[in-house]
């Protein structure tokens, strides 16, 4: 699905006091956090709704390295807790301090990281230890020894025998919680931007690497989408994307190993998955092709777009990059092969109309969106069905005259047999075209069902002319004996 559930933030715990087990069911509870407010150096004050958390043992050993896959850093946690249990001042004086300055030791270690000590207590704890206020209690002394002057990094959670008061130190917790969770997205946010900008201002100098940079950009958009701030992570692939064309523009594709579009199933994958390859390790490694780039570029924006719940800005944008991309594509036919780019365009709009089809009804949409979505689906569906006229006319399935041969541009001659044999060499991948290509009667039934599911939307976007286009398409295989069942069904589906 293109609105696939994304990652959560880490956040860790450390518990040496066997406290954890306690707590684990209850703490659980109070997740995913909802309503955190973040406020930029740049933008307005930002509301993440509700944001996913999830809770690892502390692992000291883990270590974090600058050139690491930035999906990879994403798992790096953004607050680190420590549980403590203790009432006792001079357990506390010779064992518990020692302990937390360890942990805390590794801890600080670690960049863009924050910390909180949760100090457990029960109310019945509370009350004796009021006996000896004159002491101070655990908890006055863990606040003296770690609280920092810019903020409180330690929380008493009470263990409160009512639920008023249970939920109002839950709430104390949870509160602290959101701050250092904040508070290290904010450290990310800026540190990646200064790198960026740092980076780019080397634009100029021999050496620079429009990969490199594509790579501090996307773990900037990645640390946005982590927290559920999906119009700021598309922000950063757009302006990528925007850099790419000046890329091409300035014809400076040096960092691209070749334009590719040669690997199994080119013609044929979701263009939407971005798991079907090893996108970003290519990137990172300077091995790409432009035609992988380019794809994972479509891809992760629209990824963005679903999770924004936007199918109709995905359909458009799907039009947009099909019909662009696939000039550049036509340059290099002669290195990938005949009827490639039939494949690629129609098994790239059957993706998209597909998963936005499965997208739409978890969407709220008005009367106007139904009908923008009709009509971007329809246009996308349409061009699929172009492709088959190409495919129906060079395989002998449809008769090589209008209104076929429009989606040709050019009506074009028969291929002799040893040119059409030169031409079938490369072989399609995509299975339901394989299907049409070898069976008159399935590319009959491709070719009506795509034709029907086009009509539909455009019925449904009021395209009346679109709808007759279509109806006179279907109309004119009646008079090659194969459509008469076919035309009356169509022309009853659409009364």
């Amino acid at each position: 699905m293109v609105a696939m559930d994304g990652k959560k933030v880490t956040v860790t715990y450390t518990d040496e006091f066997g406290i954890w087990q306690h707590l684990a069911d209850e703490f659980r509870q109070h997740f995913p956090l909802r309503n955190l407010h973040w406020k930029s150096a740049k933008g307005p004050l930002r509301n993440i709704q509700v944001l996913g958390v999830e809770l690892k043992r502390f692992n000291p050993d883990t270590t974090e390295q600058s050139h690491m896959n930035p999906e990879t850093l994403l798992e790096k946690p953004y607050l680190n807790l420590y549980f403590v249990n203790c009432d006792d001042n001079e357990k506390y004086r010779q064992i518990v301090k020692n302990k937390i300055r360890e942990w805390l030791n590794i801890v600080d270690s670690k960049r863009k990281q924050e910390w909180l000590i949760v100090y457990v207590t029960k109310q019945e704890t509370m009350r004796n230890a009021a006996r000896y206020f004159m002491k101070g209690t655990v908890f006055d002394k863990i606040k003296a020894d770690f609280n920092s002057s810019r903020r409180e990094r330690c929380v008493q959670l009470r263990l409160a025998e009512n639920d008023s008061e249970d939920y109002e130190a839950w709430q104390e917790l949870i509160t602290k919680i959101k701050e250092g969770i904040l508070c290290s997205f904010d450290q990310h946010v800026i540190t990646y931007e200064e790198e960026i900008k740092k980076f780019d201002s080397q634009r100029s100098i021999v050496g620079w690497n429009y990969c490199r940079s594509f790579i501090l950009k996307e773990r900037l958009a990645l640390t946005f989408e982590i927290m559920n701030l999906f119009e700021e992570a598309l922000v950063q692939y757009d302006e990528l994307e925007a850099s790419f064309f000046q890329v091409l523009k300035d014809r400076a594709l040096a960092w691209f190993g070749s334009f590719g579009a040669t690997d199994p199933n080119d013609d044929s994958d979701n263009i939407l998955d971005i798991k079907k390859k090893q996108y970003r390790d290519l990137i990172m490694q300077n091995t790409t092709s432009e035609f992988d780039f380019r794809c994972y570029l479509f891809a992760r924006q629209c990824q963005l777009l679903g999770r924004l719940h936007r199918p109709v800005d995905i359909c458009r944008r799907a039009q947009f990059f099909i019909s662009t991309f696939c000039r550049a594509i036509k340059e290099h036919q002669a290195n990938i092969g005949e009827h490639f780019l039939e494949s690629w365009i129609f098994s790239s709009c059957m993706s998209v109309v597909n998963e936005c089809e499965e997208l739409a009804p978890l969407t709220s949409m008005d009367d106007s969106s139904t009908i923008a979505f009709n009509a971007a689906k329809g246009e996308l569906l349409d061009l699929a069905r172009k492709q088959l006229d190409k495919i129906g006319i060079y395989y002998d399935h449809l008769p090589s005259l209008l209104p076929f041969t429009a989606s040709l541009g050019d009506v074009i001659p028969p291929a002799t047999d040893e040119e059409g044999k030169a031409k079938k060499n490369f072989s399609i991948t995509n299975k339901e075209l394989q299907e049409a290509i070898n069976s008159q009667n399935d590319f009959d039934v491709l070719y009506l069902s795509l034709t029907n599911r086009a009509l539909g939307a455009y019925e449904g976007s009021a395209r009346l002319r679109s709808v007759l286009r279509l109806q006179g398409d279907v109309a004119a295989l009646h008079f090659d004996g194969r459509y008469s069942m076919a035309l009356w069904r169509t022309r009853m589906d659409s009364c």
